[in-house]
């Protein structure tokens, strides 16, 4: 009777399991379903390995918009495979160049991809030209985004817009960067971004394809680029109904045929995998709308960073029950009082430095008291107890360089100030 009534409960669970759907997208709003555009006019200038896809809206007609400059994954050069986001991105009112880098997947030297992908930007941009009748890209709102090899590519293109003669960008948005086991299109460092250019890092938990490496060297060479707009975000798989919410590489893919330019490639060959979910329209969607709407009018910004629960948040399963949150980095609680606090009440020498940091606090409150040091993706790797003195010295050199975030608390646990170390 007991296995009987185990079984039981067992189905209906599993029942209720299935019975429960991923959030719808929104009527609105960032990632929302929302139109400025009813149609899309499409041209095909896919010659090779420096061609590209133009999007423009249609219906009504504009004289100017924004350009979005979106850089595909390796292998995946039909915009069939971003289709559903493509759509998304023009239809709210940008131009799309959807560039093509490589002939195929063995020939093309990855040392040529950013090289191929500036090569479009500019005969793209050429081509709108040529024809004033059609809406203009206001080159003075310009977006570099991309997927996996894509995300990589756009950070180059944002470091070295100035030597390749094309747009300064608003912003970028890179969805797991990487060149997993292709490398040398990447830059030796990513240390120049200009302090201005707002940054999106996404990173999906479940990545087995480049993992975060490049994603955290990007995050942690940028150190001119402010936590003001500049956020790590971490997207995490969530099974609790059918189909469940995952978390792997290829989770900004979503196919539309209407984008299906008719090219095929051994990557191209898992499109049929990419369908549209929650995590497009509260994840990527939301956050490239948002990421864009604060860069230029600075009305998205509260959705883009900051670590709040309008960035963080993925929607309700069809039972109320909250998606798992995205995570971000840094966390707010040091973000709060990265600037007004560290600067104001304490001193931290040398800083860039080798990982030797010096504390100097003016607050009698934290004179006994601890200070805790994480690296960016929220783990500890340093804490000490101090009393008696408002100077101390700590010692993180036996971690890696990047960016750390500390916290120095008062003996009863109260947040006294927080800020970032850089260790060369």
């Amino acid at each position: 009777m007991k296995k009987q009534l185990l079984l039981l409960f067992l189905i209906i669970l599993t029942l209720e399991v299935i019975a429960q759907t991923q959030p719808a997208q929104p009527a609105a709003g960032y990632g929302g379903a929302a139109d400025s555009y009813s149609s899309v006019t499409a041209f095909n200038c896919n010659d090779g390995a420096s061609g590209y896809m133009l999007y423009i809206p249609a219906n009504p007609h504009a004289a100017s918009l924004p350009l979005v400059i979106f850089s595909h994954g390796f292998g995946e050069w039909n915009p069939l495979r971003y289709g559903q986001w493509i759509d998304h991105i023009v239809k709210r009112g940008n131009i799309v160049v959807f560039p093509r880098y490589q002939q195929n997947e063995y020939t093309t030297l990855s040392t040529s991809f950013t090289s191929n992908v500036v090569t479009g930007i500019k005969r793209a941009i050429d081509t709108i030209q040529a024809h004033p009748s059609w809406t203009q890209p206001d080159l003075n709102k310009v977006f570099y985004m991309g997927h996996s090899y894509g995300g990589l590519i756009s950070a180059n293109l944002a470091v070295n817009h100035t030597s390749y003669a094309i747009p300064k960008p608003k912003a970028i948005l890179m969805a797991c960067p990487g060149y997993g086991t292709v490398p040398g299109g990447q830059l030796l460092s990513y240390s120049a971004m200009d302090s201005s250019i707002f940054v999106l890092d996404i990173i999906e938990h479940d990545d087995n394809v480049v993992d975060s490496a490049f994603a955290l060297t990007v995050f942690n060479q940028t150190t001119a680029v402010p936590y003001a707009h500049k956020n790590l975000v971490i997207h995490f798989a969530d099974s609790l109904a059918m189909p469940p919410v995952n978390s792997s590489h290829g989770e900004s893919a979503c196919t539309d045929s209407t984008y299906d330019n008719g090219d095929r490639g051994v990557v191209m060959a898992q499109a049929a995998f990419a369908f549209t979910d929650a995590t497009d329209f509260y994840c990527y969607w939301k956050l490239f709308d948002a990421l864009e709407d604060c860069a230029l009018t600075g009305s998205g910004c509260n959705a883009a960073f900051g670590d709040t629960p309008a960035q963080r948040n993925m929607g309700l399963w069809s039972n109320s029950v909250p998606v798992r949150p995205l995570e971000v980095r840094p966390h707010s609680i040091t973000t709060a009082v990265n600037t007004a606090s560290a600067e104001e009440h304490t001193k931290v020498y040398p800083n860039p430095g080798m990982g030797i940091f010096n504390f100097e606090t003016a607050r009698s409150e934290v004179q006994q008291g601890s200070i805790e040091v994480y690296n960016v993706l929220g783990k500890k790797v340093y804490s000490k107890l101090y009393s008696g003195s408002f100077s101390f010295s700590i010692d993180i050199s036996s971690q890696p360089s990047g960016i750390y975030l500390y916290r120095l608390l008062a003996e009863n646990g109260k947040l006294m100030a927080g800020g970032k170390l850089v260790i060369r």
